[in-house]
């Protein structure tokens, strides 16, 4: 299970990766730098945790906030203070993150389903090969 996270969390990585570059998020690269993963495996070394981590501040670029955008602007962009705000500010929800981990996540389930899945039916398949049938008469 170890490799089917790792693998997962390293295309992960590089999805997030090419939105930076896509949407041309920074100017200093700090963000894109920043990414990384990380695996936690638990004492009996299986996978407790995934980490994918990276400056905190790239998730209000996600969003489309700060230097005096609130959330509450964003969200209001229909309004003509709204607009105007964020024309003055340059400030437009840049989707990096947010999309891409969710379609992410949800692969990941279904890795580890289908992994899971293939576990159980070889549990099984040698539990029967292994059993033994007594027929008293």
């Amino acid at each position: 299970m170890f490799e089917v996270v790792d693998e997962w969390a390293s295309a992960n990585v590089k999805a997030l990766k090419t939105q930076i570059q896509k949407r041309n998020i920074g100017a200093t690269h700090k963000l894109l730098a920043s990414l990384a993963y990380n695996i936690v495996r638990a004492s009996d070394g299986n996978v407790s945790k995934a980490q994918i981590m990276f400056n905190y501040y790239g998730r209000f670029v996600d969003m489309g906030v700060g230097r005096g955008v609130k959330i509450g602007d964003v969200k209001e962009v229909r309004s003509v203070h709204a607009r105007a705000l964020n024309a003055l500010n340059a400030r437009r929800p840049k989707k990096w993150y947010s999309k891409p981990m969710a379609a992410g996540v949800n692969s990941l389930s279904e890795l580890l389903a289908h992994h899971f899945g293939r576990q159980a039916v070889h549990t099984i398949e040698s539990q029967i090969s292994n059993a033994k049938i007594e027929l008293t008469i």
